[in-house]
C-alpha cells in the first residue's frame, strides 16, 4: 500500500494531484485544512493494484459467487454506503472550516439553518440563491426563511371542510390509527356522524381493528373492514353518499415488499382514493428519505407529520417536503383526541423548528453533523 500527502489551496487542486499521481484506484483516507489555509489530502494506492489482473475464469467464478451469495453482497453494498457516508462527512467538513475562515458570517448562517435541522445540501441551496449583498445585511436571515417558506408546499384541499376519500398509509408506529380518529372525531363535530365512513384494511396488526373500534364506538359510526380490493371498491361504491371516508392501512417497514400489495397501491377503481403519508416527526431524515422512497410508489397525495411534541428538530421534515415537493395536510401534536391535529400551517412549522432549535445549544460541529445526518455519525 503505498500512502502518500497531497497539499493544495484548493480540494479541488488536491484531488487533481491524487488521480494524477495514483490513478482512479485511490483512496482517500483523510482531508484537513491546515493552518497556513491550505487543504491536504491523504491517499492511497495498492502498489501490486495493476499486477493482479485476474484470469476470465476466475472473474466469472468470483462472480457466480457473489451472484450466489445475496448476505455477502448486502454487506459489502454497506460498507460501500459507510465509505461514501465517511467521504461526505470529511469533503463537507472540510468545506465547512474553509466557509468559517473566508466567509464567517455566512457560516454562522449556515450553522443556523443546520441547527434547524435542515439537511446540508438544502441549507447550501438556500444560501446560494441570496446575493452576496443580502447575505452580508440584517435581512440575511429573514429572506433564508422566506426562501425555504417557499420551498414547501402545503394541501389546499381541507378534508374536514370539503370532504373526500383519504387513506393513511405508512410505517408502524406513526400514529395513523390515532390520526383517524382525530381527523374523525373533528369531522363528526362539524358535520355529524352520519357523514362520515371508516374503512379498515389492517388485517396484519393484532388488535388494530379493535384500536379503531374503539374509537367509533365513540362518534357512533360503524366501522367497515376490506381484505381485497374488490371488496374494497364494493365498500366504496355503496358509501359513495358519505361526505368524508376514512381508510386505515396496515403500518409497514419501508423495507416491506408487501407495500405494493396495500389495497389502496396502485388502485384504479371507480372511486378514486388519495393516499396521505403519515410520518412521525421525530424520525431522522435519513428514515424519512427511506419511507417516503418506499411509499411513493402508492401514488401519494399529501403529507401528515404526527408526534411534533416528541421532535428535538423539525428540520429533517421540512427537508423532505423541500426534495419531494409533497404538500403537508396536517400537523398533529399530543395523545388528545380530536384536539391534538390541526390543518399544515408552515409558518408555524418553521416558528415550531425555530423554537426547538433555540431550547438546545449546538456547537459548529454539532450542526454540521445534524446537517449530515446526526445517526450515522452517533454510530461512529
Amino acid at each position: 500500500m503505498k500512502i502518500r500527502h497531497f497539499t493544495a489551496s484548493s480540494l479541488r487542486e488536491a484531488l487533481a494531484q491524487v488521480k494524477a499521481a495514483l490513478g482512479e484506484d485511490a483512496v482517500i483516507l483523510s482531508t484537513q485544512t491546515l493552518d497556513t489555509g491550505q487543504v491536504e489530502v491523504v491517499a492511497a494506492v495498492d502498489e501490486a493494484e495493476g499486477e493482479r489482473a485476474p484470469a476470465p475464469s476466475s472473474v466469472t467464478t468470483s462472480a457466480n459467487t457473489l451472484a450466489n451469495n445475496t448476505p455477502e453482497i448486502q454487506r459489502m453494498a454497506v460498507e460501500m454506503q459507510q465509505l461514501r457516508q465517511l467521504l461526505e462527512q470529511q469533503l463537507a467538513g472540510l468545506a465547512w472550516g474553509q466557509a468559517q475562515q473566508q466567509a464567517p458570517a455566512q457560516a454562522l448562517l449556515l450553522k443556523r439553518l443546520l441547527h434547524l435541522g435542515l439537511g446540508w445540501e438544502l441549507a447550501q441551496n438556500l444560501l446560494k440563491q441570496l446575493s452576496a449583498e443580502v447575505l452580508a445585511s440584517d435581512t440575511a436571515w429573514p429572506a433564508l426563511i422566506a426562501r425555504l417558506s417557499e420551498k414547501l408546499a402545503i394541501e389546499q384541499q381541507d378534508i374536514l371542510k370539503n370532504g373526500g376519500i383519504v387513506a393513511l398509509v405508512g410505517p408502524t408506529g406513526v400514529g395513523k390509527t390515532t390520526t383517524i380518529a382525530k381527523l374523525a372525531g373533528r369531522f363528526v363535530m362539524r358535520h355529524g356522524s352520519g357523514q362520515l365512513a371508516l374503512i379498515t384494511t389492517d388485517c396484519y396488526k393484532i388488535g388494530a381493528q379493535a384500536q379503531l373500534q374503539t374509537f367509533a364506538d365513540l362518534l357512533g359510526v360503524p366501522i367497515h373492514v376490506a381484505q381485497t380490493r374488490e371488496e374494497l371498491e364494493t365498500l366504496l361504491i355503496g358509501l359513495r353518499q358519505k361526505k368524508l371516508i376514512l381508510i386505515d392501512t396496515a403500518g409497514m417497514s419501508q423495507k416491506d415488499l408487501r407495500i405494493t400489495q396495500q389495497l389502496t397501491a396502485g388502485y384504479s377503481g371507480l372511486v378514486p382514493i388519495r393516499n396521505y403519508l403519515v410520518l412521525s416527526a421525530a424520525s431522522p431524515l435519513n428514515v424519512m428519505r427511506s419511507v417516503h422512497t418506499a411509499f411513493a410508489q402508492m401514488n401519494l397525495h399529501a403529507l401528515v407529520l404526527t408526534k411534533l411534541d416528541e421532535a428535538v428538530q423539525l428540520g429533517a421534515a421540512m427537508t423532505l417536503m423541500a426534495e419531494t415537493r409533497l404538500p403537508l395536510a396536517y400537523l398533529s401534536e399530543g395523545q388528545r383526541v380530536p384536539e391534538d391535529i390541526q390543518p399544515a400551517d408552515k409558518d408555524h412549522l418553521i416558528d415550531q423548528a425555530m423554537v426547538l432549535a433555540n431550547q438546545q445549544d449546538m456547537t459548529s460541529d454539532q450542526a454540521l453533523k445534524l446537517g449530515l445526518g446526526k445517526e450515522f455519525f452517533d454510530a461512529q
